[in-house]
Parts: C-alpha cells; sequence; structure tokens
C-alpha cells in the first residue's frame, strides 16, 4: 500500500472506533506512555492538542498529568511556514484553526531548543518507526529544527504496520519510541 492508502485505512479505523473503545485504548496507551523511564530528568514537552473530528488521541490527560509531575507543556500553533510552539498553562485560552486543531490565542513562545520530549501525531507507523501523518510535513520540518537530543515519541491507537513504509523522503522522521496501547516500539 502506498501512503496515501495507509492513511485512507488508518483514518477509517480510527473513525470506526466507538467511544468506549477509544478510550480504552487511549487510557492504556497513557499508561504505557508514563512507564517509560524518561520522566525524571525532563522538564519541557511538546503535546499536539488532538482534531476531535478526527477522532485523534485525546492528549488532555497526558496534558494534566505532565503538570502533575512538574513538567512544563509546550503546545504547536500553525504558521504559514510550519509550526511554532508556545507555553500552555492551565488558563492558557485555546480555539480552534481552521483545520479544527485547538491552538493556543496567546502565551509565550518557546524555543524549540528548550524541548526535551515531542509527542508526536500520526496515523500508522512501521516497525521501523517511520511515522504516517495527514501528509502534510508539519512536524517532519518542525523536529528537523530541534536539537537532536529531543525524544520523537509517536502515539498511536494501533499497533505497527506489518509491511516498512517505501515511499520515504528525506524529511520523513524516524521516532525514537512510538507507544500504542497494546504495547511499545523503540529505536534500536
Amino acid at each position: 500500500m502506498n501512503k496515501q492508502e495507509i492513511r485512507q485505512q488508518y483514518k477509517s479505523m480510527r473513525l470506526a472506533l466507538e467511544a468506549t473503545q477509544k478510550q480504552e485504548k487511549e487510557h492504556a496507551l497513557v499508561q504505557r506512555l508514563f512507564d517509560l523511564p524518561i520522566w525524571d530528568n525532563t522538564k519541557l514537552v511538546h503535546v499536539f492538542l488532538p482534531i476531535a473530528a478526527q477522532h485523534e488521541i485525546d492528549t488532555l490527560p497526558i496534558v494534566h498529568a505532565l503538570w502533575q509531575k512538574n513538567i512544563a507543556v509546550c503546545v504547536p500553533k500553525m504558521i504559514e511556514q510550519g509550526l511554532e510552539t508556545f507555553l500552555l498553562e492551565k488558563e492558557t485560552p485555546c480555539k480552534e484553526n481552521a483545520l479544527g486543531i485547538p491552538e493556543p490565542m496567546l502565551g509565550e513562545k518557546i524555543d524549540g531548543k528548550q524541548i526535551d520530549v515531542i509527542l508526536l501525531p500520526l496515523l500508522a507507523f512501521d516497525e521501523k518507526g517511520y511515522r504516517i501523518g495527514y501528509g502534510k510535513g508539519y512536524y517532519d520540518y518542525f523536529v528537523a529544527n530541534l536539537d537532536s537530543h529531543v525524544l520523537k515519541i509517536g502515539l498511536s491507537l494501533f499497533p505497527p504496520l506489518t509491511e516498512p513504509i517505501t515511499e520515504l523522503h528525506d524529511k520523513d522522521l524516524q521516532m525514537d519510541y512510538c507507544v500504542f496501547p497494546e504495547g511499545l516500539w523503540q529505536k534500536k
């Protein structure tokens, strides 16, 4: 299957999940995420906010858990050239953009060099840690400009593809981890 076919299949699979199924998967995913041995030295995590209409993973429980651990959270805001990231605090007002992505209306802009961990949205990923997103490349370009120490963690409702993604480009991003309800993929 090519990337477009994979996108369509996984969008359909995600939309087909009943609300209780999705919540159970998200709960298991969050448990696995916080089992990773990375949180003690983490100070700032970039978290995507979900597009509700696309049934993306609800990351608000993750945000709240990070705050409870005294870990700062920043979130993306789309600009013409890509993404910028802003500090998210409990009182930060957010508004959906034209694509349905919640974004901070105001707040402190964060230099990407401060980020320790980035949580990445995706539709699917393969057993080599390459992700398939919506195809616009926003995160691929954003992550390419981060320091190499930043841990890249994908969040998926589904296990990895059984076949490798073959249409890779030089900007396609390989993750360090991908967390899904049934397990964890880790870069070797």
